[in-house]
């Protein structure tokens, strides 16, 4: 886990990293920050993949920020794949992702309760986006769908808008009747369904 302590941005690609350079099987959690809450990449090439970002914000100024998003991409080709993106506050006027003059792609994620908006596109080319579950249901791509992704149990924030929010962790595994590994309790329980999204 990368654990911000809402004091910034968690992760950040500027120094024209490529594709060589991959975030993978980390939980990304409490960022804060005005243009960026979990990841900004400006001018880079990275890949994210196996990770859980969850419990992050962009706060507002006054007047809001434009164009913020708790992932932000400028000038970038960034590939997001076998994420899970959820309950995250992309600003008043921001996305969970928001894209400008990107070459994106996002496979496999789910991408479901961030405010306002789910996938923002400022300026330049739409994502190309596949087999996701996005909230909202992305409009192009090919096996995108629009469910419950039924997580043992979502994150909650308290006054998200606010500078004192707090975020509750969840437990962002997916629902299974084969059952799931509860690190608290150190014990594996099984679930009376199943999630949409496994496989």
């Amino acid at each position: 886990m990368i654990d911000a302590n809402y004091a910034g941005t968690v992760v950040t690609f500027d120094k024209g990293e490529d594709s060589n350079c991959e975030l993978s099987g980390f939980v990304l959690t409490r960022g804060s920050d005005i243009k960026a809450g979990a990841i900004l990449c400006d001018g880079a090439s990275p890949r994210i993949s196996h990770c859980v970002i969850a419990g992050n914000r962009c706060y507002d100024t006054l007047p809001a920020e434009p164009n913020s998003g708790t992932i932000y991409c400028r000038n970038s080709d960034i590939i997001i794949d076998q994420c899970t993106i959820s309950g995250n506050y992309g600003g008043s006027q921001g996305a969970a992702l928001l894209f400008a003059n990107c070459e994106a792609a996002i496979s496999n994620s789910i991408i479901t309760d961030n405010l306002p908006e789910q996938i923002l596109v400022a300026d330049g080319n739409e994502p190309l986006v596949s087999y996701c579950n996005i909230e909202g249901l992305w409009p192009d791509g090919i096996g995108n769908i629009d469910v419950d992704p039924n997580f043992v149990m979502e994150g909650l924030w308290t006054n998200v808008t606010e500078p004192d929010g707090i975020w509750v962790d969840g437990d962002y595994h997916l629902a299974s009747r084969a059952g799931h590994w509860d690190p608290i309790f150190m014990r594996w329980d099984t679930d009376p369904f199943s999630s949409p999204c496994i496989d």
